[in-house]
């Protein structure tokens, strides 16, 4: 057991050298440069126009240009028009990825939508990403229910019988979390305490600017479930009656002081990747891989330590939204404890023990916010 944690910690950390002291692929768009000139000659659509997956889903993008050129790009904007120049994508693919693009002027990508609590927008823009023209952009992409109880993240608490449970969205009205020893029957429900967090909060760029998303991170809710028993397993849902509850989850209550030992798995410089191959996704492709095998052992596991460096957002906060869906199979079904690295907290003059700018001025609001840890 101890030996499966340390193959882990590696596994991991292998992606730091890769990612550690680059920016996020999404400052390859300079925000502050980008100009509009729409163009009838350029046209774009996406479709299906509402969206009903669980905390995520796909839509295919079209696209077609008398003029095209191996500079031009798709960017996936939240929530209206003027994010499309104010704001950096939540991500992005050149044109060109479509096949004959360059030859016949016209393509087609898909992109996966995480929902982050607004609406979309895709931006077609021309010029490269240095100096980004915004040619043309298509119709508001919606997900059915956008307050959807989403990023459900289990946590221990000091007390042995408890376990902790944060989660987003859900709407700004009282949210709750249901749970008892068997599926679908829920004896017991704890109403959430809710907080959230605004640029003021924030230190400096891209957080607190063309990183920040309008609509914000939402409500973050954060629920206790007592009372449990030593390995007993325990069925839980959380949201609302008003936007809906989560799908069914489960985990096991407390390791008892007489057990022979604790399954952990434990690593640190996650980060998250996009399996729809934008925003230059396979500079993190390490981080699907270590969590689909966590995922493939999750039944076997009572505790992850993941040792800073957790979703490299680094001031792009739609990246936070992306991590913890990638980590939901994970963070619903053991407690998820981790600790701050330099990509959450470092901030000149934040009280951090390095001035760098690692965090993208996030200095470690985003992760206390968001209940990373306890």
């Amino acid at each position: 057991r101890v030996k499966m944690a340390r193959i882990y910690f590696c596994l991991a950390l292998a992606l730091a050298s890769v990612i550690a002291h680059s920016a996020s692929p999404l400052a390859d768009i300079a925000v502050r440069n980008k100009k509009i000139s729409l163009d009838p000659s350029y046209t774009i659509s996406a479709t299906p126009p509402v969206l009903h997956g669980y905390g995520a889903d796909w839509i295919r993008v079209f696209y077609d240009t008398k003029h095209p050129h191996h500079d031009d790009w798709i960017g996936v904007y939240t929530p209206d028009v003027a994010a499309l120049t104010t704001k950096a994508p939540t991500r992005y693919q050149k044109a060109d990825k479509s096949s004959g693009y360059l030859q016949h002027g016209k393509g087609t990508l898909q992109f996966r939508l995480i929902n982050v609590r607004a609406d979309f927008i895709i931006g077609y823009f021309s010029n490269g990403t240095d100096h980004p023209v915004l040619k043309a952009y298509s119709k508001p992409i919606s997900f059915a229910n956008p307050n959807q109880p989403l990023q459900g993240h289990l946590a221990l608490t000091d007390n042995v019988n408890e376990m902790r449970l944060s989660w987003g969205g859900g709407g700004n009205i009282n949210n709750y979390v249901k749970w008892g020893t068997e599926s679908k029957k829920y004896l017991t429900t704890a109403q959430a305490t809710t907080s959230t967090y605004t640029t003021h909060d924030l230190c400096g760029s891209p957080a607190t600017d063309y990183g920040w998303m309008a609509q914000g991170p939402g409500p973050l809710h954060t629920a206790v479930m007592t009372d449990l028993k030593p390995q007993q397993r325990y069925f839980y849902v959380y949201g609302n009656d008003v936007n809906g509850w989560s799908p069914e989850s489960n985990f096991s209550g407390p390791v008892p002081a007489s057990s022979k030992g604790v399954s952990i798995v434990a690593y640190g410089d996650l980060g998250r990747g996009n399996v729809d191959d934008s925003e230059e996704e396979g500079q993190m492709r390490a981080s699907l891989n270590t969590t689909r095998r966590v995922t493939e052992i999750i039944e076997n596991t009572d505790l992850i330590l993941h040792i800073g460096d957790i979703s490299y957002a680094r001031g792009y906060a739609a990246d936070w939204d992306q991590f913890m869906f990638q980590m939901l199979p994970i963070t619903t079904r053991v407690p998820y404890m981790t600790l701050t690295g330099n990509h959450e907290r470092d901030y000149p003059n934040s009280g951090s023990y390095y001035n760098g700018t690692d965090s993208g001025g996030e200095c470690g609001v985003a992760y206390v916010f968001f209940k990373i840890s306890t």
